[in-house]
C-alpha cells in the first residue's frame, strides 16, 4: 500500500489523534456520562482518519477498503451521540435495551449493507476513483440504501441537538454553559458534513468534517479548561438532591438505607449520620400495610402514606421504583412528596362544593315553597279583594268570607314564621344558646297560645302534669319544636278528637310525647316527614302544610343533642316524640341558690 499523503489527508489524520487524545482524556473522567462522550470522540477519529487515508490512495481497491473502514464511525457516530445526549441531559429514562437494540442494530445494518455493496449496490450504485491537484477521491452514485442511511443518520443527529436547545432554555449557570459548548461543538461538524453529503463543500469534492473538529477541539478544550466540563455533574447531583422538597430514599435488595436526602431524614426523624445501612422498617404513624407496600418490589405505583411528625400529622404522596440492573433487583427508590397542604385543600373544596349544593338545593325549595304554598292563598285573597273593590260582593258576602279569609292569613302568618326560621337557619347557621328551662312550662304556654284554634275545632287538649323538668337547651328552638308538633296535631284532628302530652325521663334526657286521635299519616308520608323533601298536606279542614315545620323541628332537635321520631296509623292518630337533654345537676343547683336568695 502506498501512501500519497497531501495536506488534506495529514490534517485528517492529525485532528483524528487528537480526537483520540481528548477521547482518552474524557474516558478518565468519572462517570457513565463521560464515557459515552469518550465514545462518540472515538468512532468521529475513526471516520475521520479512514476518510484521510482513503483519499492518499492511488487504487480503488485500496481506497474502498479505507472507506469500509470510515464507515464503522459514520454508522457508529449518531446513535452513540443521540445516547449521549440523553445521558448528559438526564432525559435517558425510555432507554431500555430493545431501543439500545433497535440502534445499534440499524448501525450494523447499514455497515453490513456498506461491506457488502459489491453485491447488491443499494448503498453506492456506482463509483470510480478521481485524481486532481496531487490528491485523489471516490466519485459515488448513491443507491436507496444511501439515503436511507442518511435519513436515519440526521434524524438522530437533529434529535440530540433538539434535547440540547430544550436542555439549554431550561437550564441555568454552569449547567447551560455546559450545554451550550457541546452544542457548538456538535453543530459545526454536522454543517460541515452536510455541505460534503449536498456537494457545497467549500473544498469541492474534499469532506471539510476534519478542519470543523478542530473548532471542535477548540470548543471541547475550553469545557475541561474553564468549565471542567462532566466534572459539575457528580456536585449537581448532590446539591440538587440536598435542596429538594422531597423526600429521597435508596433501599439496598434487604432494604437497608444506603442513600438519602436531609428532607428524607427529617421526614423519618433520624439524624443524617444515624440513617446510612439502618434497616427501614416503618415510619412514625404509618400503617404497617402502607410501609410493606413502600418495600414490595412488585408495586411501582403512587400510593399516599401517613406520617406523624413532631405530633402532626403529615400526607405523602410516595413513589416507588424498583432499582434493576440486568434483570436483578439491586434497590428500591422511594420519593415522599409533601401533599399535606393539598389534602386540606381538597378536603375544603369538597366542603365547599357540598355546602353549595345544599344552598342550591335550599334555594330551590325556599322558591317552590314560595311559589306554591305562598302565593296560592294570596292570590286568593287578592282576588276576593278586588271583587270586593269592583263592587261584585255583597257586605254578607264579605261577613260569610271574613272568617275564613282570617283563618288562612293565620295559616299564612304561621307558615312565615316557619319558612323565616328555616331559611335563616340554612343561609346563615343557626347559632345554638342553651339555657336551663322548664319543659313543662313552655308546653302550657304554647297549649295556651293555640287555645282559640284548638276551641274553634272542637278539640281537647290534655296536659296533667305537674312536675318541672328542668332540660338544658335552647328555648327558643324548643318552644317552635312545641308548637309545630301541637299545630301539625290540631291541623290533622277532626272535632270531637283528642291531643295529649306526656313527658318520661329516660336516662340523661327526656322524652316528650304529643299524641292525637287525628286522621294518621298513611306509611309513605310517614317515611318522608322529616326528610328535607317538601310536600303540601291539607287538614281535616282544608287547612294546608307543606311539612317545613317537622323538617325545622329534625334539625332543632337534633342540633340540641336530641332525636324525633314518630308512629301513625290511618284513622285512629299518631304519636310524635323527640326527646332533649336534663339538665345537669350542677346547673340545677345554681337555679336553686338563684330562687333562694
Amino acid at each position: 500500500m502506498e501512501l500519497v499523503l497531501n495536506s488534506y489527508s495529514i490534517s485528517l489524520i492529525v485532528f483524528s489523534l487528537i480526537a483520540l487524545f481528548l477521547a482518552g482524556l474524557v474516558y478518565n473522567r468519572i462517570g457513565l456520562v463521560a464515557k459515552w462522550f469518550a465514545a462518540c470522540m472515538a468512532v468521529i477519529s475513526i471516520w475521520a482518519a479512514g476518510y484521510g487515508i482513503s483519499i492518499a490512495q492511488n487504487t480503488i481497491g485500496e481506497m474502498i477498503f479505507w472507506i469500509n473502514v470510515e464507515y464503522i464511525g459514520i454508522v457508529l457516530t449518531p446513535t452513540i451521540w443521540f445516547v449521549f445526549v440523553l445521558k448528559f441531559t438526564g432525559r435517558d429514562c425510555k432507554l431500555n435495551k430493545t431501543i439500545f437494540s433497535a440502534f445499534f442494530g440499524f448501525a450494523g445494518l447499514s455497515l453490513l449493507m456498506v461491506w457488502t455493496n459489491p453485491l447488491h449496490h443499494l448503498h453506492y450504485a456506482d463509483y470510480q476513483i478521481q485524481h486532481a491537484a496531487g490528491h485523489s477521491w471516490l466519485l459515488s452514485t448513491p443507491g436507496p440504501w444511501y439515503y436511507i442511511h442518511v435519513a436515519y443518520f440526521y434524524t438522530l443527529i437533529a434529535s440530540g441537538i433538539y434535547v440540547l436547545i430544550k436542555s439549554i432554555r431550561l437550564s441555568s449557570g454552569v449547567f447551560r454553559q455546559q450545554s451550550l459548548v457541546i452544542l457548538i461543538g456538535a453543530l459545526v461538524p454536522w454543517a460541515a458534513n452536510v455541505s460534503v453529503i449536498f456537494r457545497t463543500g467549500v473544498f469541492g469534492h474534499i469532506d471539510s468534517t476534519p478542519f470543523a473538529f478542530l473548532i471542535s477541539a477548540i470548543a471541547i478544550g475550553i469545557g475541561f479548561l474553564q468549565f471542567k466540563l462532566f466534572d459539575v455533574v457528580p456536585m449537581a447531583r448532590d446539591k440538587v438532591i440536598n435542596v429538594m422538597r422531597e423526600g429521597w430514599l435508596v433501599l439496598d435488595p434487604q432494604n437497608r438505607i444506603i442513600d438519602f436526602n436531609p428532607k428524607m431524614a427529617w421526614i423519618m426523624q433520624k439524624e443524617s449520620q444515624n440513617l446510612s445501612g439502618l434497616h427501614f422498617g416503618g415510619l412514625e404513624g404509618a400503617k404497617q400495610e402502607e410501609v410493606d407496600y413502600l418495600l414490595d418490589l412488585s408495586h411501582e405505583n403512587d400510593v399516599d402514606v401517613e406520617v406523624e411528625i413532631g405530633n402532626e400529622l403529615f400526607s405523602f404522596e410516595v413513589t416507588c421504583k424498583t432499582i434493576k440492573e440486568n434483570n436483578s433487583n439491586k434497590g428500591r427508590l422511594l420519593i415522599f412528596r409533601n401533599i399535606t397542604q393539598y389534602k386540606e385543600d381538597q378536603r375544603k373544596l369538597q366542603q365547599q362544593s357540598e355546602e353549595l349544593k345544599e344552598l342550591n338545593v335550599t334555594k330551590g325549595r325556599l322558591l317552590s315553597i314560595i311559589s306554591h304554598d305562598v302565593r296560592g292563598p294570596l292570590a286568593v285573597l287578592t282576588q276576593i279583594l278586588e271583587m270586593s273593590g269592583r263592587g261584585e260582593l255583597s257586605e254578607d258576602d264579605l261577613k260569610e268570607l271574613l272568617p275564613k279569609l282570617g283563618e288562612n292569613l293565620n295559616n299564612i302568618t304561621g307558615f312565615l314564621d316557619n319558612l323565616l326560621v328555616w331559611a335563616k337557619s340554612q343561609f346563615e347557621g343557626e347559632m345554638i344558646s342553651p339555657k336551663m328551662f322548664d319543659i313543662s312550662t313552655e308546653i302550657r304556654k304554647n297549649i295556651g297560645l293555640l287555645s282559640a284554634t284548638v276551641e274553634a275545632k272542637n278539640i281537647k287538649v290534655f296536659f296533667d302534669e305537674k312536675e318541672e323538668f328542668l332540660v338544658w337547651a335552647d328555648p327558643n328552638m324548643i318552644r317552635l319544636v312545641v308548637r309545630n308538633l301541637l299545630g301539625n296535631a290540631v291541623k290533622f284532628c277532626r272535632p270531637g278528637d283528642e291531643i295529649k302530652f306526656g313527658i318520661t325521663r329516660k336516662d340523661e334526657h327526656v322524652e316528650i310525647s304529643v299524641s292525637d286521635s287525628g286522621i294518621g299519616i298513611s306509611e309513605e308520608n310517614l317515611e318522608r316527614i322529616f326528610s328535607s323533601e317538601t310536600f303540601t298536606t291539607h287538614g281535616t279542614e282544608m287547612e294546608q302544610g307543606t311539612g317545613l315545620g317537622l323538617m325545622l323541628s329534625k334539625d332543632f332537635v337534633t342540633k340540641n343533642e336530641g332525636k324525633i321520631w314518630a308512629e301513625s296509623k290511618v284513622g285512629i292518630g299518631s304519636i310524635f316524640y323527640f326527646t332533649i337533654p336534663i339538665a345537669p345537676k350542677s346547673k340545677e343547683a345554681s337555679l336553686y341558690h338563684l330562687h333562694n336568695y
